[in-house]
């Protein structure tokens, strides 16, 4: 490979990451709104209880979701983890001072961004898992408000 094509290569390497990237935030974004969507829904829930046995249901199953919502969504969507920056800089100096020309060093940089784009992207994967868990989660609390409040 000459220069040029690594170069290119290494941009679009980072281009995936930068995207990964906006996509984590956007989950992170979007499972605090659903969380306090579900607490706020809760709150509704209770503010209209009247002990009836049908209520009392509906209240549990209604705590059973905001207990999956916080749980999925500010314990693994929102938390970090596992998520793998490009390169480390101590790792690239390394490189750069061992590299006997720039081509090599450039796709020592490319591979360090493949293995972080790889990683984040099975990392995204489960987050939509996790994200679509809450969602639903959320549905049922709402459906069980929807019954709490109806008269």
């Amino acid at each position: 490979m000459d220069k040029a094509s690594i170069q290119t290569y290494l941009e679009s390497c980072r281009e995936r990451v930068v995207s990964q990237n906006a996509i984590n935030a956007s989950y992170s974004n979007k499972a605090m709104g659903v969380t306090t969507l579900s607490l706020t829904l809760f709150g509704v829930g209770l503010s209209g209880f009247s002990g009836s046995t049908l209520e009392i249901v509906l209240v549990i199953i209604s705590g059973i979701c905001v207990v999956m919502v916080s749980m999925s969504g500010l314990g693994l969507i929102m938390r970090v983890r596992d998520w793998k920056n490009p390169c480390d800089l101590k790792e690239s100096e390394k490189s750069a001072l061992k590299s006997t020309n720039t081509a090599e060093f450039l796709m020592d940089l490319c591979r360090s961004y493949r293995k972080a784009a790889e990683s984040n992207q099975r990392t995204l994967k489960r987050k939509a898992a996790w994200f679509s868990l809450t969602t639903a989660s959320t549905l049922v609390e709402i459906v069980c408000v929807i019954i709490m409040l109806t008269p």
